[in-house]
């Protein structure tokens, strides 16, 4: 995509048109003490020569022509002493350069080039159609030093103007990375949470239609009309079931690898129970920890406890990667009606290294605090992290053990 070209900033005509006012003065004396210009010729070329500079802001070429113009009435107006620049004298050298170097401030590099090489031209052809007849051997000092220094110039600005481009491409990129990343992350998250949902309901729909159809077994007494209720019970089961296999399909089918080869893993959504084992893998994993649990929690249910296990994933595998060697203590308890789950890490002990990978059978990426956030929420709860005064980092979330009716779970 081709960025359009900004405007150049207000503040460059008033700068531009002070250090035009002062070049004129310069100018017009240099020419008419100097070089024995007609006073009114000399002023008036001077002016037109201070003029070309915020002319060339907005037109380049225009305030070319005018420079080339203004300085050859300068050159074939005066008189050359020996030891004199000519065609370009000193002040008017300065002139030329500095409009090269405006446009190739304010303009496509393709167009300072352009303005360059149509300068040095019009010098050359000052000399050659000198109506003086002034020797172009005498020339050769003035061109030289305008052709050089304009160049040295021109590329110092192009290159400037090259080097800030690039750092702001890069930092556009990152900033659209990043913000890509956040944006998968958290969709990433989302689909993860959607999968587990259906783990706990498809549970818990498997139970109503065990006991939906198998009501008339048990129940004999009941009348047909009873049954009935019952049968369309477990049908309705059984589609709800069929629904949620099919979405969950689509669901596991975006994390398919090229071949078709889906990567993500069929197994129940992990939960309390699986809090040790996963304590143990942090332990092996380069984080220390241990796991404490009040003796008096009381049962939760299924989606509390795999989000409590996925906060706790989260915190830990945040441990790893950036506290490596730091101990770290897993507490669960209760205050009042919330299940509160406290992940505390002191500052990291080793060398950063880029930790084992995972095989307690997750496959899941980094979330961060978007994800733990995301899950207290749905269930009416909150997460709360920063650092400790230690240098370390603690994560507290607070679960409420019945989820409000409002609430997403």
């Amino acid at each position: 995509m081709i960025r359009p070209r900004p405007r150049p900033a207000p503040l460059w005509y008033p700068c531009t048109a002070a250090v035009a006012a002062f070049l004129v003065i310069a100018l017009a004396q240099d020419a008419s003490a100097g070089h024995a210009v007609p006073l009114l010729v000399a002023f008036f070329a001077a002016t037109a020569s201070g003029a070309a500079l915020p002319l060339s802001i907005p037109a380049p070429y225009a305030g070319a022509l005018l420079q080339c113009a203004a300085s050859g009435v300068l050159a074939w107006s005066g008189h050359t002493a020996p030891g004199q620049l000519w065609p370009l004298s000193t002040v008017s050298i300065v002139t030329v350069v500095g409009q090269v170097g405006l446009v190739a401030a304010l303009h496509h590099w393709r167009t300072a080039v352009a303005v360059w090489w149509g300068t040095s031209l019009a010098c050359m052809l000052l000399v050659v159609l000198d109506p003086g007849g002034r020797e172009a051997g005498h020339a050769g000092p003035a061109l030289v030093a305008y052709t050089g220094s304009a160049l040295l110039v021109l590329i110092a600005v192009v290159s400037y103007r090259q080097r800030a481009r690039i750092r702001r491409d890069l930092a556009d990129a990152r900033r659209d990375v990043e913000v890509a990343q956040a944006r998968r992350a958290l969709v990433e998250e989302r689909t993860r949470i959607a999968r587990e949902l259906h783990d706990v309901v498809a549970h818990s729909m498997s139970v109503v239609h065990m006991q939906a159809t198998s009501a008339r077994y048990r129940l004999p007494y009941l009348d047909d009309a009873a049954r009935a209720e019952f049968a369309d019970i477990a049908a309705g089961a059984r589609s709800a079931m069929g629904e949620m296999r099919r979405l969950l399909g689509v669901l596991r089918a975006d994390d398919a690898e090229p071949g078709g080869q889906v990567t993500v893993g069929l197994a129940p959504a992990p939960g309390m129970a699986e809090l040790a084992a996963l304590v143990h893998d942090a332990d092996r994993r380069g984080a220390p920890a241990r796991l404490a649990v009040a003796p008096d929690l009381p049962p939760v249910s299924d989606t509390i406890g795999t989000t409590v296990y996925r906060i706790v994933q989260e915190a830990l595998s945040n441990a790893v990667r950036h506290a490596p060697g730091a101990e770290a203590a897993v507490a669960i308890g209760t205050d009042a009606e919330y299940l509160v789950v406290t992940v505390e890490n002191g500052p990291g002990t080793a060398p950063w290294a880029p930790p084992p990978a995972d095989t307690t059978g997750s496959t899941r990426t980094r979330h961060g605090l978007v994800g733990m956030r995301e899950r207290a929420e749905l269930l009416g709860g909150s997460v709360t992290s920063g650092p400790d005064p230690d240098g370390g980092f603690r994560v507290t979330a607070r679960l409420p053990l019945s989820p409000a009716p409002g609430s997403t779970a």
